[in-house]
């Protein structure tokens, strides 16, 4: 009588069960499999979250900053993620509410995250990577509802070099272009949004020209979001 979600964790040295019946999610570890488990599961339609990377305050390769953990986290639900959930000695007995990093940072930006895919039709929504990057070293994810609203994520950095366990990020001053393809004729309200504070940057509007939007980011130093609505 009682209930359970079985999952079984793929692309990492296991075998894949992703489209037996019993399998109802699918956990992920770690940036690289993620990734492709992205690329080979997602056809499975079933709930993807990535359960661990690298350890917060207990860095297993290398130092996992808090940034680190604010761009996981974004990479991985504008790729189309269905959660996202951080290893973090900051938890432990006797500090149940975690660290100050942890309460201060890596939990208000989660906040900002959620409240990013919150304003998306989930059940409508799927990934999209019909763009052209212009400019080099920057990554970039984006989850649309077609036709009605596009979600982009762009950030710079590398994996660490090791297991594929985390994204370092790099900060800088950077300004990066894209260009959307197979966009719908009309006009577009836009946002750029700063993951670290929840900020709106900078609102305008964008339009859809034989198909396509190009994108010019303000400046910003590690990560930036962008959200284009139809008007």
């Amino acid at each position: 009588p009682k209930k359970h979600l079985l999952g079984q964790t793929i692309q990492n040295l296991s075998p894949d069960f992703a489209t037996q019946e019993w399998c109802d999610w699918l956990p992920a570890e770690y940036v690289k499999p993620a990734q492709a488990a992205m690329d080979q599961n997602y056809a499975a339609h079933k709930p993807m979250v990535i359960v661990e990377s690298d350890y917060f305050g207990l860095g297993l390769t290398t130092p996992y900053s808090a940034e680190d953990v604010r761009v996981e986290g974004w990479w991985f639900m504008l790729l189309g993620g269905a959660g996202v959930i951080n290893l973090n000695g900051e938890f432990h007995r006797g500090q149940e509410t975690g660290g100050e990093i942890t309460r201060n940072i890596i939990l208000p930006q989660r906040k900002f995250l959620k409240s990013f895919i919150n304003r998306f039709d989930l059940q409508s929504t799927i990934r999209y990577g019909d763009f052209t990057i212009l400019t080099e070293n920057v990554h970039v994810v984006a989850l649309v509802e077609p036709a009605k609203q596009y979600g982009l994520y762009l950030f710079h950095a590398t994996d660490d070099g090791q297991w594929g366990a985390h994204y370092m990020t790099h900060a800088g001053e950077h300004r990066d272009s894209v260009t959307l393809h197979q966009i719908p004729a009309g006009e577009y309200a836009i946002e750029w949004i700063d993951p670290a504070t929840g900020a709106v940057i900078h609102r305008g509007e964008v339009a859809s020209t034989n198909g396509e939007i190009n994108l010019s980011t303000p400046g910003y130093s590690i990560d930036i979001a962008c959200k284009i609505v139809a008007q």
